[in-house]
């Protein structure tokens, strides 16, 4: 299975049971493939969707503590082995910092880390940037149809930055959704996009993992189209990011830090 614009899926025989009566049918499923990614003698095994590797390099190195800017990278390769990927990282500089109790990890979410452990501390995010209510909303409106690999499989998470400044929406898929994020910081380092011109959207709950990786990252608003937790709560109005659930048609529920949401005419 290749890196190619449908890696992202597989075709499997499967039995549709209806009231009415039942058949066979072709069904698309989204494709779920073991992952190491290696960075200089590090390693991080993981299952995810085969598409976007390098951005994933560059955004788990970053979510990761390896990296800050996108120049430290000096080369990524990816290679397609007999049961999955192998994504190696060539570092620009000596790395800085080790992951934090993590080398080595068959779990689906290698790098998630506790606010609080040494490397990973974050601090105050800016005061900016500041938004309109309709900005979440038209956010919520496009999320699906640029959900590519959603609309063919049902599977996959999405993480999409909106950049306020430019217009521009950047948006990565993956069945993992804290790796959605990762693919999308790779890309927004690889850009050079400015953390603070905008906001993210993301379309599951807001999860603490996911708020930690978009505050290393410098993005103060989330957006999130299902539920906090209280733990991402806490987190949120210590680190003074806006933090925004239930994001779905023409409403959403603030929860930290509302000062960012322009509310005039609301």
């Amino acid at each position: 299975m290749g890196q190619g614009s449908r890696a992202y899926m597989t075709n499997v025989s499967a039995l549709r049971i209806a009231r009415d009566g039942s058949s066979l049918r072709d069904e698309a499923i989204a494709a779920e493939v073991p992952v190491v990614v290696r960075f200089g003698n590090e390693a991080i095994s993981l299952t995810c969707t085969p598409c976007d590797l390098e951005d994933l390099a560059f955004g788990l190195s970053f979510s990761s503590g390896f990296i800050e800017r996108a120049e430290e990278v000096r080369a990524v390769s990816v290679c397609e082995e007999a049961d999955g990927f192998v994504v190696s990282i060539e570092p620009g500089c000596e790395v800085r910092r080790a992951i934090s109790g993590v080398s080595a990890s068959t779990s689906p979410c290698p790098a998630v880390v506790a606010p609080a452990l040494p490397g990973f501390d974050v601090g105050l995010l800016p005061e900016g940037p500041h938004i309109a209510p309709e900005d979440v909303w038209k956010a919520s409106d496009e999320l699906f149809a640029l959900q590519g690999m959603h609309q063919d499989t049902g599977a996959t998470h999405a993480a999409m930055f909106v950049d306020c400044a430019t217009g521009r929406r950047f948006v990565r898929e993956d069945i993992g959704r804290h790796i959605a994020i990762d693919k999308l910081i790779g890309s927004l380092l690889r850009e050079g996009v400015d953390p603070s011109s905008g906001f993210m959207f993301l379309s599951s709950r807001c999860a603490l993992d996911l708020a930690i990786r978009c505050a290393r990252f410098g993005i103060a608003i989330v957006a999130t189209i299902s539920a906090p937790t209280s733990a991402v709560v806490e987190f949120g109005e210590r680190v003074n990011m806006t933090l925004a659930a239930f994001a779905r048609k023409d409403r959403f529920t603030v929860y930290t830090h509302p000062e960012r949401i322009d509310r005039a005419g609301c």
